[in-house]
Parts: structure tokens; sequence; C-alpha cells
């Protein structure tokens, strides 16, 4: 028998709250939203509702537990324990564990500053001084208010999850969906007094980057539809994406297309959802509402609030309950105090063709890292993990040598969207239908295909729920605080990567696909949607990878923000690939012309060390450039290279005097290839054009790698759909390795 969401009730309200989310994959999931029940409860000092969401994974069951509706906090804040080690036997029997956020991690300092509830009078004070017994780092108290009664407790800070089902309107279904807070909070049972019988916690819904709607990505929409019951014996619903909904006994009927629409409006001292009422009309007569004045709507509150000034009102509609008193705010808003996130580049020559990596980190306290090589195209994170029934983020307590990861179950959105469109479907590719899960794992796993950058071979990995940390920045400075940012990666065995360059041990897809790094979940994704790389030129050096729109500086121009040094051209998209394209109209080479042939697409790679060309196109730039460097003596081509030079005579290829290539792009923007970008140093005495010939049907028929990129800034803003090029920093007096890596402490300064 099929389970509806046609609820029998009395209706009082159906509220919707609107926010913006692009589209960055096209998919059609089996759902149009996520559902929980409402629940109304009259045991307490006054009605509130809450809805019942699954919180932890237990014996081959979900538990489930019972929050508030808040339309105002700033973030989620419940009954559990904060617990470095929350393994499998760790937690006590019917309790939920959840690991500390530290207190030297960004969204500590953020939740503090600008989203934590600040009241001198009422407040006990927020200090860093506590730790948990055998963890050994400082916790984040953070202040939380009591909707009931008012009252100011402490919390502290902590990583959570929460689960719930999937609905096409209609239909509950097993699928499920996941949320993951990186800024939660865990408040002790006794704060929970006041609250109505079996309800153990506060559900932000606000606008918040740390409240529920903050965590829930595509193919969801960021609509909040609202159905409170008006009983306690019969639930109401509240939906999270577009629609359709149903409610019995109209079962044909979308309730949607009873709604009237009006704009929410933003209040500088809260993180509400707040109208705009120009009057009350009450049996034909209009009382005028005081210009500027704006409505806020409440979940916490049982009847409408007035303003003592509304005396007419009040005398007139006696037979309605209005009550009215002052409404303080709750929170000011302070500016993020950095620009970007940042992480060090290393160049790798010990595989079967030069690679770059990012660091990240994978432990704060032991300064525990990993390596991942840069792949702008691939969909999918991978890397070698194992593992665990529950997420531990602290992963050197899973054992000092792996790194520990939740899998993500079979059932649980968005396993069939990663198979089904983030995959690679490729012959060569094994099958990921009837794959047995990993050994004690008690559910069903999700694998999917990887493909390895250096051999081009298919890989079997299995999606996860993911952390990376990376340090934060203003461009300038490289700050001790870090950020969390969560995704969905896959973990692949330690043998996969035997190809690989030494201590390199996964892949960072930074490419535009839905599961890749720059739309990765959390309240930053304006900031990692725009991603800076710095290639460095030399193995002894590091590069650099922002994530974020800068500024960046680079010394020993340390006031210069070498973002000025861009020029930008549009990203095209492939229907094909998740990687970054652009138009290159012509080449030119000492001011002599080469055609591209139209409607041709130039990729961009970090896997390909040097640039292709279609045969036509390179035999083109070859003649062209031979001829005008026919004075520098030739030498016999190395492969894969064809034309050489010889460079004994010129002690390096920085004496050789060769012409700039220019790439003429879209919009009349030009990228300059200087010489230390298009002459590679072969042997001591042999340099060569670094340009390729990719045969006569190669697709795409240009792609530049990273050879070209070398000591040039680029610039991919998925924001604005825009790529950036500084052409050689080394015309402008530095380098990509000549970033300031010196860790200093954030003062959050101008």
């Amino acid at each position: 028998m099929k389970m509806h969401l046609l609820l029998r009730l009395s209706v009082i309200v159906l509220a919707f709250v609107t926010h913006q989310h692009e589209a960055i994959a096209q998919y059609v999931p089996p759902y149009t939203s996520i559902v929980v029940p409402v629940n109304k409860h009259t045991d307490a000092a006054k009605d509130l509702y809450s809805v019942q969401i699954m919180t932890t994974y237990v014996n081959m069951q979900y538990l489930h537990a019972k929050f508030l509706i808040d339309l105002d906090a700033p973030f989620i804040w419940h009954d559990c324990i904060l617990q470095w080690n929350i393994f499998p036997g760790s937690c006590p029997n019917n309790t939920y564990c959840t690991s500390p956020v530290s207190c030297e991690e960004f969204q500590c300092t953020d939740v503090r500053t600008s989203y934590s509830y600040e009241n001198s009078a009422s407040c006990p004070p927020v200090t860093n001084s506590s730790t948990l017994p055998g963890w050994g780092f400082c916790t984040c108290p953070v202040n939380v208010i009591n909707p009931i009664n008012g009252s100011c407790g402490d919390a502290q800070l902590s990583y959570d999850q929460f689960t719930v089902n999937t609905s096409d309107g209609k239909n509950v279904f097993t699928g499920l969906y996941g949320a993951y807070p990186n800024a939660a909070a865990c408040a002790p049972s006794s704060s929970f007094k006041s609250f109505p019988a079996n309800v153990t916690g506060v559900m932000a819904f606000s606008t918040s980057p740390y409240a529920l709607p903050a965590l829930l990505f595509q193919p969801l929409k960021k609509i909040i539809a609202l159905c409170l019951p008006s009983t306690s014996s019969a639930p109401g619903v509240l939906f999270f994406g577009t629609g359709p909904y149903y409610l019995l006994p109209n079962s044909d009927v979308d309730v949607r297309s009873l709604l009237s629409y009006t704009s929410l409006l933003k209040h500088p001292d809260s993180f509400g959802y707040y109208i705009g009422v120009t009057s009350i009309v009450i049996k034909q007569k209009s009382i005028g509402i005081p210009v500027n004045s704006t409505t806020k709507l409440s979940t916490l509150e049982p009847y409408t609030t007035l303003r003592n000034d509304f005396k007419y009102l009040r005398c007139t509609c006696k037979k309605y309950t209005f009550i009215s008193h002052q409404h303080e705010a709750i929170s000011q808003y302070v500016p993020y105090a950095h620009t970007s996130l940042v992480a060090p580049i290393r160049k790798h020559i010990d595989a079967a063709k030069p690679l770059y990596s990012v660091q990240t980190i994978l432990s704060v306290g032991d300064k525990l890292h990993e390596n991942l090589l840069i792949d702008i195209d691939a969909p999918l994170t991978y890397h070698a993990c194992i593992f665990t029934k529950r997420i531990a983020d602290r992963d050197h307590y899973c054992r000092i040598e792996k790194i520990c990861r939740s899998p993500l179950p079979c059932n649980e959105d968005p396993c069939r969207d990663l198979q089904n469109i983030y995959t690679y479907h490729n012959p060569s590719c094994p099958s990921i239908t009837n794959i047995p899960s990993p050994p004690d794992i008690g559910t069903c796993t999700c694998p999917v295909n990887v493909l390895d950058p250096v051999t081009g071979l298919c890989g079997l990995a299995y999606a996860n729920h993911d952390a990376f940390i990376l340090h934060t920045s203003k461009g300038r400075q490289f700050f001790k605080e870090v950020f969390y940012f969560f995704q969905y990666a896959s973990c692949a065995s330690s043998t996969s990567f035997k190809s690989f360059p030494a201590n390199v041990t996964g892949v960072m897809a930074l490419s535009a696909a839905r599961y890749a790094l720059p739309t990765s979940r959390g309240y930053l994704v304006s900031i990692t949607q725009i991603i800076a790389i710095c290639l460095p030129s030399r193995l002894s050096v590091r590069g650099v990878l922002f994530l974020g729109n800068g500024p960046y500086f680079f010394n020993p121009q340390s006031d210069i923000d070498v973002t000025s040094y861009l020029s930008y051209t549009p990203l095209l998209k492939q229907p094909d690939s998740f990687g970054y394209f652009i138009r290159v109209n012509a080449i030119f080479i000492k001011n002599r012309s080469i055609t591209v042939p139209a409607n041709i697409t130039t990729k961009l790679s970090t896997t390909d060390p040097y640039t292709t060309l279609r045969t036509d196109i390179y035999n083109s730039v070859v003649k062209r450039f031979s001829k005008v460097t026919k004075k520098i003596p030739p030498a016999k081509a190395i492969a894969p290279f064809s034309l050489c030079f010889k460079t004994s005579k010129y002690n390096g290829t920085v004496s050789l005097k060769v012409p700039g290539i220019d790439l003429s792009l879209q919009d009349g923007k030009n990228w300059t290839i200087s010489t230390t970008n298009s002459i590679k140093q072969i042997t001591k005495n042999v340099a060569c054009l670094a340009f390729i010939d990719g045969g006569a049907t190669s697709e795409p028929a240009i792609m530049i790698g990273t050879f070209q990129f070398e000591d040039n800034l680029v610039v991919f803003d998925n924001v604005n759909s825009r790529f950036g090029i500084s052409s050689s920093l080394l015309r402008k007096q530095t380098s990509c390795s000549h970033f300031n890596f010196t860790l200093t402490d954030n003062t959050y300064s101008k």
C-alpha cells in the first residue's frame, strides 16, 4: 500500500520562503522535494511546532529526534554529546554523539562573531578554555537562546548529520537526502526542560548560512513550504523543494495553485523572514500601517503581535486575539574576515608526465596533510580512504595511517545521480552493478567509476560523505584559521594510485560538475565557485590555489593585487564534458595571424603537460614559428616535439630570441604565451617548441596544457562564467612561487 502525504488536517497557513539557487548540471531526479512531518505541541508555556528528523544510523536503523521549527535561529542546536571518537561502540547507548569543532577553525570564529546570540545580561561568557578528555584541543562554546523562556545558555559547536525522506509531493520515497552542517551545536539535556515533551532541539530554517536551507542543494530549490496543523492529534507537513504539493481530500489539486505571493524583505539585524504590510482592512475599513514598517513571520509566537500605536485596530478587532510587545534583534552581521581559501601547489615529474597537486589538511592539531592531483575536468573527487559506519572528522583517530569516511548508501540521494551522470561510462570501465559492499559496513554502498588521469584507465571507487580543510586568507596572509567544506567524494583503494607521483593519493575535482569542489556544500559557495590557480615552474617551490575572487598578492609586489593583470574571456560549455572551454579566434606570431577554423572550442587542462593542436592548426603554427626563428640553429627533434633548437650558445632558453605567441580570444582579449611558456628546455643543449601535434581528427582541436599555465595566474570564475588569464607573471617581476605561506593569526583587521 502506498504511503501518501495527503494529510487530512485543518490548514492554518501554507507559508513559502524562497531563495535563489542556480542550477549547475542537468538532471531530473525522481523527487521534487524532501519532506518531514510537523507536530503541534500544547504542553509548554506556549503552543509550538516541531519537525521530526533522522539523526543517526545505529543497529541498521535511523534514530529520530524532534526539533522546534524556528524561522529566526542562526544555527541548529540540540541534545547531543560531544565526543572526539565517535566510532561504533564508543558512544553511550541511546545517545547521539557528534564531533567537536575546534576553536582554531574558521566557522568557530565566524559563528561567534556573526551568528551567535549576544546578550550581555543573560548570556554566559564565551572562552576557548574548554577541552574534551583525550582530545587535546580547545572546543568552540557558543551562546544559544531558549525560544520558550528567552534564557541564554551555552552549547558546543559540532559537526553534525541529518537525514530526511524524499518525495514527489504525493509519495514518501525510501530514498534519503543527507545534510551535513559544519556548525551545529550540542547543548546539555538540561537545556530542554522547558521544551515540549520529547522535543530535544531547535531546527534553524532562517536565512543564516548555518541554517538548514543553506545545507540543501541541487536538485532541490531553496523553497520551504510549511503547513502547520491546528491540532495535536494530526501532523502537518514541511516540504523543501519546488513542489508540487497535494493534500487530501483534493488529491488531484496542487495546493500551490491556491497561493498568493509577496516579496520577502531583508532586515539588517535578523536572519528571519519579513514582508511588507501596507494596511489592514476590517469590514471594508482600512487601517494604515506606518511607512517603512516591516512584518516579521514567526513560528515561535502563537499569536500575531502588534506595536502599541495600533490602538484603533486593538479596539475594533475584539473577535481576534492580538498581543503587543517589543521585539529585540538577536544578531548583527559582521562581514567575513577573509576573502578566500588557500592551499599550496606542488609540481611533480616522477610520473609518466608532469603533474600538479594541491595540499589539503587532514587534521588541524596534528598537521596531517593529503596531496591530491589538480583536475579541472574530473566530475568527482576521489582519494585513498577506508569506510567506517560513522563519520569521523578527526581522521587520525581512526588509525593514524588511514583516512576514514562514511559511505554514501545506495538508497540515499545522490547515488543514482552519481552513477548515471557523474561516473565514467566506457567499455574499459568495470561494471558498477552487483558490486558487493566493503566488509563490516552494514549497509549497501554506492560504487562509481573514476578515471586515472595518469594512465587514462578506469577504476572502481565508492561514493562517500567527505570533508576537506583549507586555510583562510585575505589574499596576502596565510591564516592559521581553517575552514571545513563538505562534498560528496569517493574512496578508492591505495592500489589505485600506483601510477601517481610519490605521496599523491587522490584527485581533487575542480571542474564545473555538480559534485566537484566549486559547488561543495556550505555557505561559502560564492567563494568556492571562483578558482584561481598559479602553477609553479620548478619542483623546489610552491605555487598557490585560491578559492575566492581575490585580492591576491605576490611578493615582492606585495601592494599590487595580481587580479589587476587579468584579461577575461567567456567560459563555454560542452555537452559531454564538465571541464572548462574558451574560444580562440586566431593565433598571432610576430604580427602574422594564423586563422583558427570557426566554431571550434579550446579546452583547458591541468593533466596534459603541453598544448595540443589539431594537425592543420599545428602545421600552420610550426611553419610560422620556424620562419621567425630561422636564425636560431635547429636541433634534431625530441619526441613528442617536432621543432627544436640548439641552445648551448645561448645559455638556456631565457636568452633565446623567440617571439611571443598571442592567442586572440573571444571579446577581443589576448593571451600572450611568452618564451618561458612556449620553449621547453629538454637537454642542456636542446630546447623545443612546447606544442604537440594531436592528429588530424583531434578533439578538441586546441587543448592548452600546464606548461603554458606555469607562472601565469588563471581564474575559473563559475559565478560570472568567465576565464581570467594574467599572461606571464615573470614579466611583472613576480611568479607563482611568491605567495607568502608564512602562517599568521587572523586579526580581523580590514
